[in-house]
């Protein structure tokens, strides 16, 4: 159903004609397989996965709430969690660090919703979600 949505949007973009016979591709393979359910989900995720990456790449297109998920991650353990310990450590309390990850959750959230509304508005967004 996902994968069904994700091409009935790829059908209203103006996408290039080499992005599309890659895409064409991909999808090909995944209509050659003829292998059980459980190779036929593995092929389908990974047909939808390849396509999301190239239009990633080569476009910038991304799913609703890409950036919204990848920097909740990346803003915990990059950014705040470093800090977080080294506070602890110096004031002997590691008690923080459980703060740190709401703190670092928060600030990747916010940085991400950003990126997203950004890409919403500069058309990059795919009416798809993850």
């Amino acid at each position: 159903m996902r994968f069904k949505k994700l091409t009935d949007d790829l059908k209203s973009k103006e996408l290039p004609a080499d992005i599309v016979d890659k895409l064409n591709e991909r999808i090909e393979i995944l209509n050659a397989c003829y292998h059980t359910d459980k190779d036929f989900a593995r092929t389908l995720r990974k047909c939808q996965s390849s396509i999301l990456n190239t239009l990633e790449k080569e476009l910038k297109m991304v799913p609703k709430n890409h950036y919204q998920t990848q920097w909740m991650g990346m803003g915990m353990v990059v950014f705040v969690m470093p800090i977080v310990i080294a506070l602890s450590a110096g004031i002997d309390n590691y008690g923080m660090i459980g703060a740190g990850i709401a703190i670092g959750i928060g600030i990747g959230l916010a940085v991400g919703m950003e990126m997203d509304r950004k890409a919403k508005d500069q058309g990059r967004q795919l009416n798809f979600l993850l």
